[in-house]
């Protein structure tokens, strides 16, 4: 089925092994269910409202650096310290709270917590913005085994993805996994070699020509997402075994629409004459459990 005129596509990234292996209904709902509380108390002293990632990345390793900036609200009175995760094997170049910079900063593990220099009062937007940088542990394709991967495909070219596990958000970005904090809404720019595509979530806004033969990707969603489901993925050229297609649903080009227990994207592939929908029904207990999806979905143009 062909849709003429349509803008964009998207990728729907389909590990077999890992999806035959893992599974909503089958044998990895008890690990999803694990999932219910977050690293630390002070994650629950606010409310996440946006995000804007800028971030530098290849298809050739899961190197990251950049910044995220976390638009949020807080819960409490009080508010003194901001806590957040983010591996431990990740260097924080600088924060700034409300574009102040702030050094009080402390580690346990991947929790890193924030102590502010003026706490702020019940229901005050604030934002924090992180730089850091460093190589995210590796998966190897395979679902619960890392948040980025890198493959090198049979014909020798590379891609580099993140992938929909609720426990591995922390390895690639400062992140707070909850699971009853959905994101409002998403920008995220990404940097590459002007030879490489990314894909992420929502529309694609624009591409940026940048000095140093680079683009700048500009993706941005104003659907609430939950933070597992934010996507990446940056690649070259890919091969057809790695892309799947199911049923064609006519809906509005150019969004990535996650309907409550559903989700509706869109798929296909840039060096082929296809368009298409991929529908993907969300159990109500995989989605409010934060079971991963079989797949990362991300758009590609």
């Amino acid at each position: 089925m062909k849709f003429k005129g349509l803008p964009l596509l998207a990728i729907l990234i389909f590990i077999a092994s890992g999806a035959r292996a893992y599974n909503c209904s089958g044998g990895n709902k008890g690990r999803a269910l694990q999932k219910t509380t977050v690293a630390t108390p002070e994650e629950n002293d606010y409310d996440i409202k946006g995000l804007k990632f800028n971030l530098s990345l290849s298809n050739t390793s899961t190197y990251v650096s950049g910044d995220v900036t976390t638009y949020a609200r807080t819960n409490i009175a009080n508010f003194s310290v901001y806590a957040f995760e983010l591996n431990g094997v990740m260097t924080i170049d600088s924060l700034k709270v409300n574009g102040q910079l702030n050094s009080n900063i402390s580690t346990t593990s991947a929790v890193r917590k924030v102590t502010l220099t003026t706490p702020l009062s019940a229901n005050t937007d604030f934002t924090v913005q992180v730089f850091y940088h460093g190589t995210a542990p590796g998966g190897n394709g395979q679902f619960f085994t890392g948040g980025l991967h890198h493959i090198a495909l049979p014909s020798g070219s590379h891609l580099m993805y993140s992938l929909s596990d609720d426990l591995f958000t922390d390895d690639w970005w400062p992140c707070k996994q909850s699971l009853q904090d959905k994101i409002d809404s998403v920008t995220m720019w990404v940097t590459v070699d002007d030879t490489l595509k990314v894909g992420s979530n929502g529309l694609l806004k624009n591409v940026t020509t940048l000095p140093g033969n680079k683009h700048r990707y500009e993706w941005e969603t104003k659907y609430p997402v939950d933070y597992y489901l934010i996507c990446v993925a940056v690649y070259g050229h890919y091969d057809r075994p790695l892309f799947q297609s199911v049923w064609q649903i006519p809906v509005s080009p150019g969004e990535i629409w996650p309907l409550h227990d559903h989700a509706i994207w869109r798929h296909g592939a840039p060096d082929y004459d296809i368009y298409g929908y991929t529908y993907y029904t969300y159990h109500t207990h995989c989605a409010r459990a934060g079971a991963p999806v079989v797949g990362q979905l991300c758009n590609l143009r």
